[in-house]
């Protein structure tokens, strides 16, 4: 299970949309500003090599 957070910096800023997203089961958090980071972590913690007893 994960925790997605999504919001867009005020201006001036000119980062535009920051996430960050959260493994709940290792703890593990990352910030990112691209989708794909998004889906790479996700991608990581889903993949079939780290299936196993919790």
């Amino acid at each position: 299970m994960f925790v997605l957070r999504i919001w867009k910096e005020a201006p001036p800023s000119r980062a535009g949309w920051r996430a960050t997203i959260t493994d709940l089961k290792s703890g593990c958090k990352v910030a990112a500003t691209e989708l794909r980071d998004i889906t790479d972590f996700v991608r990581l913690r889903i993949s079939p090599s780290n299936d196993g007893p919790p």
